[in-house]
């Protein structure tokens, strides 16, 4: 008996049990094929990065196959003594594995292609894809007596299919508008949990997509009404049912600014969902489901609750390689180190550093993860230059994401440039809906409006940001300062004493003289006064 690798059709790690040891990842799943298809399963460490991580210099590359090969070794568990590596060299013990590349395999698939679905954004690992089906697919021979053809639509190898519809409408301007919107909305869910849109061409009552995203629009005395909903296809089950209105013309909904609260709102409830729905058979139903339980317990914003927000980030991370997941990951260390909730700051801030690398690696054309990446970095005081690049990145690729906003106000903030970060804050607390995070976008507007000096609209949005969210320390700093400039000092008082008993290390020499302490914008803004120790003396 051996441990079997299948090529032809989903690639496959099969022990001699038939245990399916296949790798989450798309990546780790594209290392083992590469050592698996050379002719004495053995490929060299450099010709592996060269073909993986051909964008990256040597040294990140290294880097990223190192922690590639810990994790896979990881993954496989007790199995892992088939995977083998020198300082040079990588292999595949050859007495224990065989693969279906031998035309005699008893293994291979008849009518698959080579490495079906294996995605993997390199151009090095895209060149050599191409010319392994060229020199094996047309080596596979046919047996149409015994195979039946395969069906019209192939779904992809991960992923959630989402297919959209046009719902009620009267006119045409109409029913393009709301295929639009429609469309938008249903590619806008790849960004949080890795969706794919079917293609409008097949029939619409094809059974094979999971979701089905559906826009309705109406006219009544010059305002346009539309209307939202993302449905389960199998059980006909309503996920998400949300309205955005405005005055004017169909068309003119491709203009306004009223989506993104939309897709806020609706990719949550969803992702939220999809375990119960789509099934726990699928990972990246499995992946949405931990990421969610992840996100409710990160904004909760206590010491424990940050810890397992993180696990549940890493098990989302291990059931669907997505950068989106890691990004998240990156996100939580910079919470984490934002709130004193870490005595190791200096590990957590190499973490943070290193996931939000591997984060732009995995998902680098996902606004959500590139997005998450620049407000982490911005937020942990990391290459403030190179946050700047990823918020315009990530606002090119999707401008009605949240989170892609929320990054480039922080960047034209910090850059000085007060008004553009105040109107694109302000844009975010317009169009968000009534959430569980609601409170982490207040204390964002509260920051942004500090630097413009707009004090009553920050008290404000510091207050609901600490009302929401009573373990939440960061408003409560901001808090502490503007009560004092408002001359409020029995509020600030109580602030001040909430502190002392919440945020491990604080103290008022902190606040007023350390710089590594997280009240920048404040200090910039010269409400942090060294004659507050005869208040609180």
């Amino acid at each position: 008996m051996s441990y079997n690798v299948q090529f032809f059709g989903n690639f496959r790690l099969l022990a001699p049990d038939d245990e399916d040891l296949t790798p989450s990842s798309s990546r780790h799943r594209a290392l083992l094929a590469l050592i698996a298809s050379s002719e004495d399963l053995r490929r060299s460490r450099r010709w592996l990065e060269d073909h993986l991580w051909s964008t990256r210099g040597s040294k990140q590359a290294s880097g990223s196959f190192r922690e590639a090969l810990r994790v896979l070794r990881k993954d496989l568990g007790r199995h892992s003594e088939i995977l083998i590596a020198n300082r040079s060299e990588v292999w595949l013990d050859s007495t224990m594995v065989t693969t279906d590349l031998d035309p005699k395999s008893s293994g291979r698939t008849a009518n698959r292609q080579f490495l079906e679905g294996l995605d993997v954004p390199d151009p090095q690992f895209d060149e050599w894809l191409r010319d392994m089906r060229a020199q094996y697919d047309h080596k596979i021979a046919p047996q149409q007596d015994s195979v039946e053809p395969l069906p019209h639509l192939v779904k992809p190898a991960a992923g959630i299919l989402v297919r959209s519809r046009v719902g009620r409408i009267d006119t045409r301007a109409e029913g393009m508008a709301a295929q639009l919107i429609a469309d938008y909305i249903a590619t806008n869910f790849e960004d949080w949990f890795g969706s794919w849109l079917q293609s409008n061409q097949l029939a619409p009552n094809d059974s094979s997509a999971d979701l089905e995203v559906s826009c309705d629009m109406a006219q009544d005395g010059g305002v346009c009404v539309v209307h939202v909903t993302v449905g389960h296809i199998a059980s006909g089950r309503i996920l998400y049912s949300g309205y955005r209105k405005f005055r004017g013309a169909p068309l003119e909904a491709l203009d306004q600014e009223l989506f993104a609260g939309l897709i806020h709102a609706a990719a949550s409830k969803v992702s939220a969902n999809l375990p119960a729905f789509i099934g726990v058979d699928r990972p990246e139903s499995v992946a949405a489901g931990f990421a969610h339980f992840g996100k409710q317990r990160l904004l909760r914003f206590d010491p424990e609750s940050m810890e397992e927000a993180y696990g549940f980030m890493s098990q989302a991370r291990q059931a669907h390689e997505h950068g989106v997941f890691v990004a998240w990951q990156a996100f939580i260390r910079m919470a984490q180190l934002v709130d004193s909730f870490c005595d190791d700051r200096e590990g957590k801030t190499e973490d943070l550093k290193d996931l939000s690398a591997q984060a732009l690696e995995l998902s680098g054309d996902n606004a959500l993860s590139i997005a998450l990446v620049a407000i982490a970095r911005n937020m942990g005081q990391i290459d403030s230059a190179g946050c700047a690049a990823l918020a315009e990145r990530a606002m090119k690729l999707n401008p009605m994401n949240l989170f892609a906003r929320q990054a480039m106000a922080l960047v034209h903030s910090n850059a000085g440039d007060i008004q553009s970060a105040y109107l694109l804050s302000k844009s975010c607390q317009n169009l968000l809906p009534e959430d569980e995070s609601r409170h982490l976008w207040d204390l964002y507007h509260a920051l942004v409006c500090i630097a413009a000096g707009k004090n009553p609209e920050a008290l404000i949005s510091a207050e609901r940001a600490s009302v929401r969210c009573t373990e939440f320390i960061a408003p409560r700093r901001q808090l502490l300062g503007l009560y004092l400039n408002e001359n409020r000092i029995e509020d600030a008082k109580i602030q001040f004493d909430l502190l002392n008993k919440k945020e491990s290390g604080f103290s008022l020499d902190r606040f007023l003289n350390d710089p590594a302490y997280p009240v920048d914008t404040l200090r910039k803004r010269g409400l942090v006064h060294q004659d507050l120790e005869g208040i609180f003396s």
